[in-house]
């Protein structure tokens, strides 16, 4: 819903980690700082669906502190042309006030950062990424050599 008319709506949606089964993003990071393989050979799989989408230097809407970390720190500035730190899906607002509040944040981001504005952006340049929500009803698995996780964005 929060999408919903606007140029994300529809985008491609993906966990930065995946295969870990800790909801909790304090105890997720405190996992991957003491398994930094694991970050490693994440962030390889998270380029690789870059690639796979044709995507260069896209637009990375990170829902979350914890996913935005991990792209911050793990992934080239050079790869992406904006990275934004969006409040996570899961924080109880309601939707009309979280999609008020996630607009103002893209917007506000993509400003600072001088990039182009929100109509300018194509679907295509757009990765969605987020911490691995296991529990989350909304995901739906995907088999493969990657279990990429993906849905539509309608939240």
């Amino acid at each position: 819903y929060a999408f919903t008319n606007t140029e994300f709506y529809g985008s491609y949606m993906t966990d930065i980690m995946k295969n870990v089964e800790l909801v909790n993003s304090a105890e997720l990071l405190k996992h991957l700082k003491a398994c930094p393989s694991l970050v490693r050979t994440n962030v390889e799989v998270f380029r690789e669906e870059l690639r796979d989408l044709g995507s260069q230097r896209p637009t990375i809407l990170a829902f979350g502190a914890a996913a935005h970390a991990l792209i911050s720190q793990n992934i080239s500035r050079d790869e992406y042309s904006s990275l934004v730190r969006l409040t996570h899906y899961s924080h109880q607002i309601g939707k009309e006030k979280y999609r008020e509040m996630v607009l103002a944040q893209i917007s506000s981001q993509l400003a600072e950062a001088g990039s182009q504005a929100l109509a300018g952006l194509g679907v295509e340049d757009v990765a969605l990424s987020t911490p691995k929500r296991l529990s989350d009803p909304r995901l739906t698995r995907e088999e493969g050599s990657r279990n990429r996780r993906t849905r539509q964005l309608d939240s």
